[in-house]
């Protein structure tokens, strides 16, 4: 049902996915089946070198895992189980044994949030390549949680810490949920951060154990149920959230909505009376002109192709399309895995649905109708920097012409 509606990718998360490793098992089976790239979110408490090889075989060549903190004492308070800053250490090391690449999330909350810098060098020491730290999310439960929530100061503290560790230690930093342009224009250097706009119900949906499918896993709306009707015909009764019907007023004007999003909505959600359409609560409406300067200064300083290296040629490389209302997402492939994902429009599908993986192209290239974009020279560069193309020189010889 998945692979027929154009699933491309499915994560695996919980709850604790390992805890029924059988299923797990059997889902990952059928994902290879369907031809769908698997990945998997996990404390990796429960990890052995026999289930680390298993997933391995299944596909599964890299996780997310949780790292609350420096040390037992942080970790395990958030935890709340004694020895699980311990063990998640050791299922770490079982799955990069593995060949299984880990990378890490720390949830900041006040418990942790002075100790950032010191879990990025534990991840660095443990040879981690990237290091995420994503803002405690209000639970859709929970009545109060002001002693866990960042305030506004603290969340460009947090903030402020983040690129400083990004610079420090080399590490791929970033974030997990999408952050208001308007407040990060206020730190200097997060909009170097690898940063997302929210996805729910545009490229992505969450589907729970039950087979109940929600536009994101913090929203406790339904829109329908896997085991009653196709995903496509829930997948089309979410289009109010392509459509950006839950993009604040504020800002709907505002010439980066389509980058931004407006924040998070299920944070919007949990700090009104349950509106899905208010302000994101960290947003700063004085910083919309910032954050337009700091996005101009970054593509003016993005090179033309026709300055890469062995000229303006380049090759596509392989890559899945699925279309959309919008146009299409596409998730560049390779071997091992995804490399990345991004959004075409219409006239930019049409493009690319003319490129042919054996040849090599140029900008303006006689063989492509290029009517219908704007910026050719920019559209070309575009593909290369979201990892769709590839550079001559990197791809080696011309295989086609």
């Amino acid at each position: 049902m998945i692979a027929d509606a154009g699933v491309h990718e499915i994560t695996f998360t919980g709850g604790e996915p390992l805890l029924n490793f059988n299923v797990l098992v059997a889902c990952l089976e059928l994902a290879n089946e369907s031809g769908i790239k698997p990945y998997l979110n996990s404390n990796l408490v429960t990890l052995t070198k026999q289930k680390a090889m298993t997933l391995k075989n299944l596909g599964i060549n890299s996780v997310l895992t949780s790292v609350m903190g420096p040390n037992a004492e942080v970790h395990d308070a958030i935890a709340q189980r004694k020895g699980a800053f311990k063990r998640t250490l050791a299922g770490i090391g079982i799955a990069q044994d593995a060949g299984i690449r880990v990378s890490a999330n720390m949830v900041v909350s006040q418990m942790n949030l002075n100790v950032i810098k010191d879990t990025a060098m534990l991840v660095v020491s443990l040879g981690m390549k990237s290091f995420n730290a994503t803002k405690v999310g209000c639970p859709g439960n929970c009545s109060d949680f002001s002693d866990m929530s960042l305030t506004k100061k603290q969340f460009i503290q947090y903030m402020t810490e983040l690129v400083a560790v990004s610079k420090e230690t080399g590490l791929k930093c970033g974030h997990l949920e999408p952050y208001p342009l308007c407040t990060l224009a206020s730190v200097d250097g997060a909009s170097d951060l690898e940063s997302r706009r929210c996805p729910a119900g545009v490229t992505t949906c969450t589907i729970s154990s039950g087979g109940d499918v929600r536009p994101c896993s913090h929203l406790d709306i339904q829109y329908g149920n896997l085991l009653v009707e196709s995903i496509i015909d829930v997948w089309q009764r979410m289009d109010d959230w392509r459509r950006t019907a839950y993009v604040p007023q504020f800002c709907s004007s505002c010439k980066m909505v389509s980058m931004c999003g407006g924040g998070c909505r299920m944070e919007s959600k949990m700090h009104s009376d349950g509106d899905l359409s208010a302000a994101d609560p960290y947003m700063t409406a004085g910083g919309v002109e910032a954050a337009m300067r700091i996005h101009k200064m970054k593509v003016s300083q993005t090179k033309p192709l026709s300055e890469e290296r062995n000229g303006n040629r380049f090759r596509l490389r392989k890559y899945r399309i699925r279309k959309e209302s919008f146009g299409a997402s596409v998730t560049v492939l390779e071997t091992n895995g995804r490399i990345g994902s991004f959004f075409l429009d219409h006239a930019g599908l049409s493009v690319l649905e003319q490129f042919h993986q054996e040849c090599t192209y140029v900008p303006h290239d006689p063989r492509i109708d290029w009517s219908g974009i704007e910026d050719v020279e920019g559209f070309c560069t575009a593909l290369i920097k979201r990892g769709g193309a590839i550079t001559q020189e990197e791809g080696g010889e011309e295989i086609g012409s």
